[in-house]
């Protein structure tokens, strides 16, 4: 049998035309031949199939735990009994320290003290004639000998 993918008419042969204008028709299997051929075993499912099945399940287990934590309350803690009355059984007066003043503490020394070598300056003789005093810095200084 066949039928129209448009009006949904049916016809035993396939013809050039349906009435309503469509060439495009399905095949479909006769009622009769259904219900005779045995009902057929189950096809493996293909991956694209399988990997919707896994997305699908993962995004709903994704909002049930999204669910889940915005169930919670925030800012609430259990009470426990036993801990509070711990504490207030071990309340101890609480201890002031006295902390020194830091002006007394802190050494503005510094670490090292640089050398401070004062030269004495040595007395120039007034000498009027540069050339004098050439010849008085010459005999002034001992000269090295050269080996």
């Amino acid at each position: 049998m066949y039928r129209c993918r448009e009006c949904k008419a049916e016809y035993k042969h396939k013809v050039a035309y349906c009435d309503c204008g469509n060439n495009t028709f399905d095949y479909i299997e006769e009622k009769s031949t259904k219900q005779a051929s045995a009902p057929k075993a189950r096809q493996p499912l293909t991956i694209e199939q399988k990997s919707e099945t896994i997305s699908r399940i993962f995004f709903a287990f994704c909002l049930i735990l999204s669910i889940i934590i915005w169930m919670i309350p925030i800012g609430k803690t259990p009470v426990n009994d036993k801990a509070d009355t711990a504490k207030q059984t071990k309340k101890q007066p609480v201890v002031t320290k006295k902390i020194p003043d830091i002006n007394k503490i802190w050494d503005d020394t510094p670490l090292y003290q640089p050398k401070t070598t004062e030269t004495k300056p040595q007395p120039q003789p007034a000498v009027s004639n540069p050339i004098e005093y050439f010849r008085q810095m010459e005999t002034s200084t001992p000269q090295q000998k050269k080996n």
